[in-house]
């Protein structure tokens, strides 16, 4: 049995997102860049898309220092991610509607690529060189299947191409607040893309290391608990053969590294249930708490344009959660 403790700072901030544009000084007339979606499984304008929808590009993203599906919640209305508990275990609440992450299932569906998530165990992903992610409300059953009864949550990953780009980023703190934690927090990300062959062999490479120290002491043994680590990778073969056909190869990982807080035990062995840190954020327990969950994924995706506003898709996708707590 375990008993894993995490804790959260949910903050919230005003902003404003603004397209490139242009201003006719003449008339004074403002002229917005159109935003193109793929919400209802076509490229299309998203003022045409008849469903609630919250869109954000590469631009917003990086903005609004969005890194995970849990920080995406707090900027899309009507949509929250419920702590169950331990990294990687997050139920999402989508209009009112919630179903615990133990029932293995969820009312709101992720898709990364076109890769379903349908269930609250694994319900995260790192946000890294991403193009877009589009966050509709409401049922979407008939277009995306099962686990969709109150909305989608589609990413999509930037596509390598012919421009090299490279992007590196640290990020380096003290944590002061009684409930971020009193430790260092570090991270560090990198994503590389470009041609192998110009207009027929592309590469992505994407990483992420997360590390942050615990905020709970143990007075048993003296050391903090419940620091959090994890990284993320994700690898990308892309060829086109041809103007029609277009063949994506992806895999990635996701790894966690956690401390927790977990159970004391008796000189007998015997497990005490329930016990939970004071309001010191102190606990005496000496049984050491881990969580060391990962998700895997491998993904081929296939497409071909059969004519200008015809093209079949082909996904085939392996994907695995490890729960080991």
């Amino acid at each position: 049995m375990r008993k894993v403790l995490f804790a959260a700072v949910v903050g919230s901030a005003v902003f404003c997102f603004c397209n490139n544009s242009t201003i006719a000084a003449n008339t004074g007339d403002l002229e917005l860049e159109g935003i193109t979606v793929t919400a209802q499984k076509k490229e299309e304008n998203v003022q045409k898309v008849p469903v609630g929808i919250t869109v954000f590009n590469t631009e917003k993203i990086e903005d609004a220092q969005i890194e995970s599906m849990s920080e995406l919640a707090g900027f899309v209305p009507n949509f929250m991610i419920n702590d169950e508990g331990a990294s990687g275990m997050n139920a999402p609440v989508m209009r009112g509607i919630y179903a615990n992450a133990m029932t293995m299932t969820t009312p709101v569906g992720l898709f990364i690529d076109g890769v379903p998530i349908l269930s609250a165990v694994g319900f995260e992903d790192t946000l890294l060189d991403i193009e877009r992610v589009e966050a509709l409300r409401g049922p979407q059953g008939t277009l995306y299947g099962k686990n969709t009864q109150t909305g989608v949550i589609n990413i999509i990953t930037r596509q390598p191409d012919n421009e090299f780009r490279v992007k590196a980023s640290a990020d380096l703190g003290k944590m002061l607040s009684a409930e971020a934690g009193n430790g260092l927090k570090q991270a560090y990300s990198l994503n590389v893309s470009g041609p192998v062959e110009e207009d027929k062999l592309f590469f992505g490479i994407a990483g992420k290391f997360f590390q942050k120290d615990g905020f709970i002491k143990n007075t048993n043994t003296g050391d903090p608990e419940d620091d959090r680590e994890h990284w993320f990778g994700r690898a990308q073969l892309r060829w086109t053969p041809s103007d029609q056909l277009d063949i994506s190869l992806v895999a990635s990982k996701l790894q966690y590294n956690d401390g927790a807080t977990n159970m004391n035990l008796t000189d007998t062995g015997a497990a005490i249930t329930g016990v939970s840190p004071n309001e010191d954020r102190e606990d005496s327990s000496n049984h050491q708490g881990y969580n060391k969950a990962s998700s895997d994924t491998q993904s081929l995706k296939v497409k071909y344009n059969i004519s200008g506003a015809l093209t079949l898709t082909s996904i085939t996708a392996k994907r695995v959660y490890n729960d080991k707590a």
